[in-house]
Order: C-alpha cells, then sequence, then structure tokens
C-alpha cells in the first residue's frame, strides 16, 4: 500500500517545487 503513497509523495513534491518556481507569492501555509 506504500506505493501509491510513494507516488503520491513525488507528485507533490513536484507540484510544490513547481508551484514555488513559478509563483513566490505562494508561500503562505
Amino acid at each position: 500500500w506504500q506505493d501509491w503513497v510513494a507516488v503520491a509523495v513525488t507528485i507533490l513534491a513536484v507540484f510544490f517545487f513547481e508551484e514555488g518556481r513559478k509563483g513566490e507569492g505562494i508561500r503562505e501555509v
């Protein structure tokens, strides 16, 4: 069951990385 978890984490990491590069204003968590 950790397979989809690893995939999800990878996708989220890439997503947040791309968002961090494109929009520097989106840093409010």
